[in-house]
């Protein structure tokens, strides 16, 4: 073979060999890209399984909380069966309940309209005893502030008369007016050190008026209090009295010969449609009335909207009841042509209406100043 020839035969292997070597790069390359296909799967099948790890165990979980809340559930159920049994108890306890309140509630009812029957005698009487007159040639005036605490009086008013306040507390209205006029105030109230107001013709002690034997350092009864100011034997004494009961052992114990000494008085009466009756306390209070109308007449009533008013025998009883009397001798009468609250009457509470009273005689025949001269 001539050189030439083993020059070309070179040549030509070499030429092979290049293709070769530029397949197996080729096909290197290709290995490569498989290899990094092969792990991004790998990396892909990873997260899936990860991700279906995490599903399994979520899914594991809300088996695990479901079979919790059917355990609650069930527990429930029972709950609720247990108490549908106590409903059933409990309506057939009310059912019993509600059986025997209402044979009470009769049984109240019942009673009530025979206390009512029983007392229509005493409430009878109570209306023959302070039903009103007119008097005549007089006006009424209103006394001390608006609603609580101010009264009815006939303005027959003078310098020469003292005036006697039992109950006080933060008003001293009443007593304030009566000072203006001219009259001396004494006033007396056990539940205060001081009065809320002061004036020259005010004469206060920290005392309170009481009946026979009850008298201590702190009461006294009203002959008493007149006699330690020298007032026993004053002709012209001005009364005002709300003191919350006490009221009827008070004035129950004031001697009979003084009460004419007392020209003109006012008191609110209380208790009467809660312990008035045919009872002790009924008859104690049919007593004081009595005694009032031996020489004076009630010339003026207004109920206190602010308590309860009973109908006793048909007739209405109040609690509280603020009445005005004025001494006969001082006065003509004539009988009683107002109906009640009058125009300067005012209500005691704003919460309540005005309790009206119209044609007060009814079956009752007004008390005239006539028969009471007989008592």
């Amino acid at each position: 073979m001539s050189l030439v020839e083993r020059i070309l035969a070179a040549f030509g292997r070499t030429l092979v060999g290049k293709d070769r070597l530029a397949s197996l790069t080729a096909a290197a390359g290709e290995a490569e890209d498989w290899r990094k296909r092969a792990e991004s799967a790998a990396l892909q099948v990873k997260l899936w399984r990860g991700k279906a790890e995490k599903h399994a165990a979520e899914a594991q979980a809300g088996r695990a909380q479901i079979s919790r809340m059917a355990a609650e559930m069930t527990a429930w159920k029972e709950q609720l069966s247990a108490a549908a049994d106590g409903l059933d108890g409990w309506k057939r306890d009310v059912s019993a309940i509600g059986r025997e309140t209402a044979q009470k509630l009769a049984e109240a009812y019942s009673l009530d309209a025979q206390c009512s029957a029983a007392a229509g005698p005493f409430a009878r009487r109570l209306w023959e005893l302070i039903y009103p007159v007119d008097v005549q040639g007089r006006e009424f005036v209103r006394i001390g502030r608006n609603n609580d605490g101010g009264y009815i009086m006939v303005d027959d008013f003078s310098e020469r008369q003292v005036a006697y306040s039992f109950g006080i507390r933060d008003d001293v209205s009443w007593d304030k007016a009566m000072a203006e006029r001219g009259i001396p105030v004494y006033m007396y109230d056990p539940t205060i050190a001081a009065l809320p107001e002061e004036h020259p013709l005010f004469h206060f002690s920290a005392r309170g008026v009481c009946g026979e034997g009850e008298t201590d350092s702190d009461y006294a009864t009203l002959k008493d209090f007149l006699e330690a100011n020298g007032h026993s034997e004053h002709t012209d004494i001005v009364l005002k009295m709300d003191v919350e009961g006490a009221e009827w052992e008070s004035l129950l114990a004031f001697p009979n010969e003084l009460l004419p000494n007392i020209s003109q008085m006012v008191f609110e009466l209380h208790n009467l449609g809660l312990q008035g009756g045919p009872g002790r306390d009924g008859v104690y209070m049919l007593a004081v009335l009595e005694k009032l109308r031996k020489h004076h007449e009630p010339v003026h009533i207004h109920i206190n909207n602010n308590s309860r008013v009973r109908y006793l025998g048909g007739y209405p009883v109040p609690d509280a009841l603020e009445i005005t009397y004025v001494r006969r001798a001082d006065h003509s009468f004539a009988p009683c042509a107002r109906t009640f609250p009058t125009a300067i009457d005012q209500p005691c509470t704003h919460a309540f209406a005005e309790v009206m009273l119209t044609n007060l005689g009814g079956s009752a025949a007004p008390y005239s100043p006539k028969d009471s001269h007989e008592h």
